[in-house]
């Protein structure tokens, strides 16, 4: 067989599942950082390495794979992005490659794919993409905190306890304090992406799938590192997933505290602490001394609700009952944002 990309024009999408690199501080090259694919785009990425993993195992013919190809590209170009849970949305990815195949090659594009095994592998692809994602502005935060502290080493501040002033310090030295637990959270993610990054493709229902796929050829073609090498832990172990959400817990708990503070000290000394205009509200008429920041309160619930859904999702998964998970390890919306 070949893996000409000309001939074979299906192989020509899979280059988009590459993941960007992560560099050793934990950042991601501004470059080589993309939107992250829905539900159904990593679906379909999906579905077309299995394919090209059917001809590498002589299962189709060159023919036969043409013409599944044909169909995989008409069905992604006439795909919709409705709501729905995901087995829904791949079962109608599943529909729509049918609508255009022969009726000789019916169930052939999805011949030996469980359906646990495509929503697992789809749902790795996006939380791997959004950790990237995540571990690019986590690290941004951190190298702009880093600036605003060496600008404001000799910046005098209190330091409160229990909400009151104790002694006096240096918001350089606060954010220093700020810095130090959000660096410990990036290299927990760094940690955790390896681990994230494998993939679940060939492992069948369970226990491997029926046509000897070659897994490593399938993990590559998809951005991954390696496949799980255990199918039953491709399928039912949820703690690469947990690892990562709560690395990113860990990220966002700082930003949280900062966020905080900042909103104490605008509403009990305004001009302690001094934003850009488009951060502040308009005061009272009847309060003119009443300063507020509306989008800072607002970031404030939003780092709240997030860490809640978020510690939510970690009880849920470990609360699962042992077995398939599928499209329960569907990316959390708290990381899709």
């Amino acid at each position: 067989m070949s893996d000409d990309p000309a001939r074979l024009n299906l192989l020509t999408y899979l280059p988009q599942a590459r993941p960007a690199p992560v560099g050793p501080s934990g950042a991601v090259p501004a470059a080589e950082v993309r939107p992250l694919p829905s539900m159904d785009d990593a679906l379909w990425l999906v579905l077309a390495a299995h394919i090209t993993g059917l001809r590498r195992s002589d299962v189709l013919e060159d023919t036969a794979l043409m013409a599944i190809a044909r169909a995989l590209d008409s069905a992604k170009r006439g795909g919709s992005e409705e709501a729905g849970v995901p087995w829904r949305r791949a079962a109608a990815l599943d529909e729509r490659v049918e609508a255009f195949l022969p009726g000789s090659l019916s169930g052939a594009a999805t011949l030996g794919l469980s359906r646990e095994e495509w929503l697992a592998t789809a749902a790795r692809m996006r939380l791997r993409d959004a950790a990237l994602a995540i571990a690019r502005e986590v690290a941004g935060i951190s190298d702009a905190a880093l600036k605003l502290a060496g600008a404001h080493t000799l910046t005098v501040m209190p330091a409160f306890t229990g909400g009151r002033p104790a002694q006096p310090t240096t918001l350089g030295h606060y954010l220093g304090g700020f810095l130090s637990p959000l660096q410990t959270a990036r290299r927990r993610m760094i940690d955790a992406f390896p681990v994230l990054n494998r993939s679940a493709l060939g492992a069948g229902v369970l226990a491997g799938d029926v046509i000897a796929a070659d897994r490593e050829n399938l993990a590559d073609r998809l951005g991954f590192a390696i496949p799980v090498p255990n199918t039953l832990d491709a399928l039912m172990g949820v703690e690469d997933v947990v690892a990562m959400v709560e690395a990113v817990i860990s990220a966002l708990s700082p930003i949280q505290r900062l966020v905080r503070d900042m909103v104490v000290w605008i509403r009990t000394d305004p001009t302690s602490f001094v934003l850009d205009d488009g951060w502040f509200t308009l005061p009272e008429p009847a309060l003119p001394t009443l300063v507020r920041s509306e989008r800072l309160e607002l970031l404030e619930r939003q780092l709240d609700e997030t860490v809640v859904g978020l510690t939510g999702v970690v009880q849920r998964l470990r609360a699962a009952p042992y077995g398939p998970l599928g499209s329960a390890i569907a990316i959390p919306s708290a990381l899709a944002g």
